[in-house]
């Protein structure tokens, strides 16, 4: 039975635990089954329901399944704050906030000591005073995971440090992702309180018009 027809076509598959979560263009829908229902069970489901909205299958959207597999909650629509277990998160630092806020913006991608320093103190010379900031910013991040018993979303090494997105919820990285909810909370405001933001901000309202 090809249960991958022209309106229902796999797009993506990801594991939570003993949960696998299958993604159809259907569109931004879910299908949710154990892994012993996987195969030819699962192909029967799709069959059997291939004329309801998968949404009213499931019930839940993806958003909320991100909500639920992970601790650590970023919007970065509107200011940009960070939540664990929906308690804000206090860095202590100003600076150590907007570095994190730096690494989410990055999505991943490696934030060089040079690059956060030119952008969070552009203002300073390249210096041993400024690499002392930078250092200091990158432990009190690391040390505010530490205290909420989280090791997997923020990583350092010698002269970078990065996140790791694939361990937060965040509405900037659903929104790219084409997720609903997302889309609609995109009020054209991106990490307002950081101005080197508004490079990113201008290529979400470029997106946002495609959207609608």
């Amino acid at each position: 039975m090809n249960i991958l027809s022209k309106d229902i076509q796999k797009k993506k598959i990801c594991y939570c635990e003993n949960i696998i979560i299958k993604k159809y263009h259907a569109p931004n829908e879910f299908i949710i089954c154990s892994n012993e229902n996987e195969n030819l069970q699962f192909s029967d489901f799709i069959e059997n329901n291939k004329d309801k909205p998968l949404s009213l299958l499931v019930g839940e959207n993806l958003a909320e399944l991100r909500q639920k597999e992970k601790s650590v909650k970023v919007t970065a629509f509107g200011n940009f704050e960070v939540f664990v277990n929906d308690l804000a998160v206090d860095f202590h630092s100003s600076k150590a906030k907007e570095l994190f806020a730096l690494c989410i913006d990055r999505m991943g991608r490696s934030v060089s000591i040079e690059e956060a320093t030119t952008i969070l103190w552009e203002n300073r010379p390249f210096d041993k005073r400024v690499k002392k900031l930078y250092n200091k910013a990158v432990g009190a991040i690391s040390n505010t995971f530490k205290n909420y018993n989280i090791t997997d979303v923020f990583y350092t090494s010698r002269g970078f440090c990065k996140v790791n997105n694939n361990a937060v919820n965040c509405d900037y990285y659903l929104f790219l992702e084409g997720d609903r909810q997302s889309i609609i909370s995109f009020n054209e405001e991106y990490m307002s309180q950081y101005s080197w933001a508004e490079e990113t901000l201008a290529k979400l309202t470029r997106m946002a018009k495609y959207y609608f």
